[in-house]
């Protein structure tokens, strides 16, 4: 099922048809990710935002023509990815990160100051499993969910970015049961959640309200 679809206005100088699977929080579960890498041929670059080191490992073994860029999650217990990106691709600013040292579980405010501060086009983020895309201040704003269905998400989400044209889009997907673990408040990987240097248990933080539109199929915004 596919989910909300965004544009911005860009460069028609690019290079058309490069398409970009954002996905974050898969948790170990790689039958997911190989999911949506069936489901998108078209895919050339992978774009992970944290808590799921080892699942990048696996997958950019079974696809070595594909590249994978990945950053550190509050789970990711020694791993050696940075805690935040900027990459450029195809002329455009991408900053990712995967949140927790933002404070996202409460606003993305600090997440947007940085993007700013980056003269990101686009800010990547995960932590929260929660899918989210929408346009603030000139960013594109883009949360992939959890593509390993962890809770509080009901459903394995992740999102597809397309630069084709000089047109930046991001479209959500979802893969409803495939694959789906279970939440064990218990262990959650054994990881609590950092957010502001306070250590909660992920059950008692509170989430931050859907803000997902669902208006369709797309909005056009102006060159940035």
């Amino acid at each position: 099922m596919r989910g909300v679809l965004l544009r911005a206005g860009g460069n028609p100088s690019l290079v058309p048809g490069m398409h970009i699977l954002v996905v974050s929080d898969s948790h170990g579960n790689t039958s997911n990710l190989k999911e949506a890498m069936r489901r998108h041929p078209e895919i050339t670059r992978v774009l992970h935002c944290g808590d799921g080191e080892a699942d990048v490992a696996a997958l950019s073994t079974a696809y070595p023509s594909v590249r994978f860029d990945a950053v550190r999650g509050n789970c990711d217990l020694g791993a050696l990815f940075p805690l935040q990106r900027l990459l450029r691709i195809a002329d455009r600013r991408i900053f990712m990160t995967h949140g927790h040292n933002y404070g996202t579980k409460y606003g993305v405010k600090l997440l947007l100051e940085q993007g700013r501060k980056d003269r990101a086009d686009v800010v990547l983020f995960g932590h929260t499993h929660r899918r989210l895309i929408e346009r603030q201040n000139g960013i594109l704003l883009v949360n992939p969910g959890s593509i390993g269905g962890r809770f509080p998400a009901r459903t394995a989400t992740y999102v597809v970015l397309d630069l084709s044209d000089g047109v930046v889009t991001a479209e959500g997907y979802e893969l409803q049961q495939l694959g789906m673990l279970p939440f064990d408040a218990g262990s959650d990987d054994k990881c609590f959640h950092l957010d502001h240097s306070i250590i909660i248990a992920p059950e008692v933080i509170p989430a931050p309200k859907e803000t997902i539109s669902t208006l369709s199929p797309f909005f056009s915004f102006p060159s940035v």
